[in-house]
């Protein structure tokens, strides 16, 4: 990225505003974005795999599922913020291999950081996992809140967004789908008001 462009981008858009940057509080403000919006979208470029390593261990065949991993995003339609909660399940492929919860939420980072929209993300994560460990079956439920709809003309502050992905046996096996569904599912419906 270049970060000198970005900052004069930023100036010349709050100047086209209107917005004044002369006084004392404001001076910095354009060098700020700029800086913000280069870490907000430094996934740009970053395979999301690569953090799994390859998985590690082996030899490991039951589910393995992650709830409630944080992650904030900016709408492509509208550069406004969503956030919310990933919670993933995914079933070790025949080499046995996992990824640590660590590598996971990375994973779920480089994918936000970038100019999203949710059914994207969910897709991403879970194409990363079963790219990253050559897992069976993952299953991806993301859960957000987006500004374009809470700050915009509907105002609508109830509302979440819920989207799904799922990729292997976890999509064609309806029964190891289901047994995924309940690690992560319930645990949404219980804590629903954490987001």
């Amino acid at each position: 990225m270049d970060v000198k462009r970005v900052v004069q981008a930023a100036d010349a858009f709050l100047d086209a505003l209107g917005v004044p940057l002369d006084d004392e509080a404001r001076t910095a403000t354009a060098r700020r974005v700029g800086e913000l919006w280069c870490d907000l979208l430094s996934g740009e470029s970053d395979d999301p795999s690569r953090y799994l390593n390859g998985g590690f261990g082996g030899e490991f065949h039951e589910m393995i599922a992650v709830n409630d991993i944080t992650f904030h995003s900016v709408c492509e339609h509208h550069l406004l913020p969503f956030y919310g909660k990933v919670s993933l399940c995914y079933l070790p492929g025949e080499a046995g291999l996992i990824a640590g919860a660590s590598n996971l939420t990375r994973v779920v980072e480089v994918v936000s950081k970038r100019l999203q929209i949710q059914e994207r993300l969910s897709s991403q994560i879970a194409q990363a996992i079963e790219d990253g460990i050559g897992a069976a079956g993952v299953l991806v439920v993301v859960r957000g809140t987006h500004f374009c709809m809470t700050m915009r003309e509907t105002k609508d502050t109830g509302s979440c967004l819920v989207t799904v992905a799922s990729r292997g046996v976890l999509t064609s096996n309806s029964d190891l789908r289901r047994e995924a569904r309940s690690l992560i599912m319930d645990d949404f419906r219980s804590d629903s008001d954490d987001l």
